[in-house]
C-alpha cells in the first residue's frame, strides 16, 4: 500500500482546492498577459508616443519591443 493510499479527505480536499487556486492564478495571468500585448501593439501603432521624436528614449523603447 502506497502513502497515497493513506491519505485522508482532507489532504485530497486541500490538494483539490490548491490545484483549483492555481489554476484561476493561471487563468488571471493568461488574462493579464493577453492585455499587455494588446497595450504593447497599440503602442506600436503610435508614431511619436508623449511627442518623441525619432532616436529619444521613448522611441528607442518602443523601438526595443519589437526585438
Amino acid at each position: 500500500m502506497s502513502d497515497n493510499d493513506n491519505r485522508s479527505i482532507f489532504d485530497l480536499t486541500s490538494e483539490e482546492e490548491a490545484l483549483r487556486t492555481v489554476s484561476l492564478h493561471l487563468k488571471r495571468l493568461h488574462q493579464v498577459i493577453e492585455h499587455a500585448s494588446e497595450v504593447i501593439e497599440r503602442l506600436k501603432e503610435v508614431q511619436h508616443p508623449l511627442g518623441a521624436r525619432p532616436g529619444d528614449p521613448a522611441e528607442q523603447t518602443l523601438s526595443s519591443i519589437d526585438r
